[in-house]
């Protein structure tokens, strides 16, 4: 039936019908030429296949060549991130070797000044091996904090302040137990560069409050101020004590204190402002 149809369709395109042809010879002819047709688009169809074939085998083959690629760049990384991680490691234990090291030694170093000062009466030697004694203790507490910290690149400045001022304030029990201290002091994260000058920094401030803000007073207070001011970092020591002498001169005094307090500043590019209203304000300010 299927055939017949394409039959008459194929005679009615040569103008002619199956149910009056007469020329049976015609017909077999025209039989034979559709067969053949149908053979030729069966070769071309099977020849186009193994061509498909052939492209699929071979896109198959780049396609794993690629997958293999991919796996070996994968194995590499794996294995870079490996050694990563392993040189990461074992900087981390050395750079907290050398945090407890140097710690260690400032320590040794404060406690042998510290033995020393009590060998000595009291008096401006004794005093001035105290303040010795303080400043070398204000780099062993930065070094401490960071041998201790997870994170060796910073250090948190307000965290340092309320662990190492009360250390401070106990070397001068005489004034503290009369004096109250305040810490306003907001988390501000320095590298090590930076924090171990403004630890000494805000050791030197203190202690110039302590030695001479309150002189003849039995009561006072003392507030140490840590913030951030935009780009800036702020640390303050304020107190309402007697205040500077009226012929201060910053620039000109020549004690060792005032001394450090400016190159302490230059050194963290800061800027120091110092004022007298109702007691003394040292502030500084410098880039964070």
């Amino acid at each position: 039936m299927i055939l017949h149809r394409l039959l008459a369709r194929q005679l009615k395109k040569l103008g002619c019908d199956l149910n009056s042809c007469s020329d049976w010879q015609g017909f077999v002819e025209l039989v034979n030429t559709s067969y053949s047709q149908v053979d030729d688009d069966r070769e071309m169809l099977e020849r186009s296949l193994e061509l498909s074939s052939v492209e699929l085998l071979q896109a198959n083959a780049e396609l794993r060549k690629t997958n293999q690629l991919l796996r070996d760049e994968v194995t590499e990384r794996k294995l870079a991130e490996s050694r990563l991680q392993a040189a990461l490691a074992e900087k981390t234990i050395l750079l907290r070797e050398v945090h407890h090291r140097v710690k260690n030694n400032l320590q040794i170093i404060s406690s042998l000044i510290n033995l020393q000062t009590m060998r000595f009466p009291d008096g401006s030697l004794k005093d001035a091996f105290k303040l010795m004694h303080n400043r070398v203790r204000s780099m062993a507490f930065i070094h401490d904090r960071l041998y201790r910290s997870e994170n060796f690149s910073a250090v948190d400045m307000a965290e340092h302040f309320r662990d190492f001022i009360p250390q401070i304030a106990n070397s001068f029990i005489d004034v503290s137990r009369h004096v109250r201290y305040v810490i306003d002091a907001k988390s501000l994260l320095l590298n090590i560069d930076k924090a171990v000058p403004c630890g000494l920094l805000i050791n030197e401030l203190i202690t110039n409050a302590f030695k001479h803000a309150f002189p003849c007073r039995d009561c006072g207070e003392i507030r140490i101020i840590l913030r951030r001011e935009g780009a800036d970092a702020v640390i303050a020591v304020e107190d309402n004590g007697q205040g500077l002498p009226e012929d201060f001169n910053v620039e000109s005094t020549d004690s060792l204190g005032m001394q450090l307090i400016k190159a302490l500043t230059l050194q963290l590019k800061g800027r120091l402002t110092v004022s007298s209203n109702g007691g003394t304000s040292f502030q500084v300010n410098f880039p964070v």
